[in-house]
């Protein structure tokens, strides 16, 4: 929300109203948990994502742009996904991106958690700026994190 209020030229004790966004979220969704994409929105895939976010003169942003990618735990199954991963973050340092945060969970075990709270009570997710166990997170932020890794289901991405 912070980003909001620099772009908007708001201060601290005004909350910004912002309709839909130009990257596809719809008026009343969730904002992004950083510079990356809202929940939801579809992109071309994650060299895209890095293209896209190392055009931002990052000059104008107080302490750099954290980007954070959201990607499978399929991703550090064997050693030619891991390959694949480091020659994203070489991608990521070569366009010029400040901060990269790759978080990696399963939609299933997250989607588990909920229906089982006793079988996850050690389940850590990174929220935004933080973490926090899963399941002592509201049910609004436990879909808002959900949503970050998947598309195509908007009741998940929205806000209730």
């Amino acid at each position: 929300m912070f980003y909001v209020w620099l772009a908007q030229g708001h201060d601290a004790m005004t909350e910004p109203v912002v309709g839909a966004t130009a990257d596809g979220r719809k008026q009343g969704g969730f904002f992004s948990s950083s510079l990356a994409p809202s929940p939801g929105v579809r992109v071309r895939g994650p060299f895209s994502v890095l293209k896209s976010y190392s055009k931002i003169d990052y000059q104008r942003i107080c302490n750099g742009g954290p980007l954070t990618l959201e990607v499978s735990d399929t991703v550090f199954r064997n050693s030619e996904a891991v390959h694949q991963v480091a020659l994203l973050i070489r991608l990521f340092a070569a366009v010029g991106c400040q901060q990269l945060q790759i978080n990696t969970l399963n939609v299933e075990s997250l989607k588990d958690a909920q229906l089982h709270p006793e079988q996850h009570k050690n389940l850590v997710v990174r929220v935004w700026g933080w973490s926090g166990y899963f399941c002592e997170l509201d049910e609004a932020y436990q879909n808002q994190i959900i949503g970050r890794h998947i598309y195509g289901e908007p009741a998940l991405c929205s806000q209730p």
